[in-house]
């Protein structure tokens, strides 16, 4: 689901929170902003533990290691 910056808030306000979200934007500020609200609304509704995964170039990153974080139960 594609959620643009301007209804974000609403979206975290309305919904259940999905098991993985990605944030992209051209913008810096913007993708703070939106991962700063999803961690309050996060927090907020007891989640104790996160992972972030930063790509910069995606020819280099370590996808296997991010998906493989995905595959482990947490406790």
């Amino acid at each position: 689901m594609n959620v643009n910056a301007e209804s974000f808030r609403q979206h975290l306000a309305r919904a259940t929170l999905a098991q993985l979200y990605v944030i992209a934007s051209d913008e810096p500020l913007l993708a703070g902003e939106a991962a700063d609200q999803l961690r309050a609304t996060a927090r907020d509704a007891g989640y104790l533990e996160r992972e972030s995964q930063t790509v910069a170039r995606a020819n280099t990153f370590d996808w296997a290691g991010a998906f493989g974080g995905l595959k482990s139960m947490s406790l």
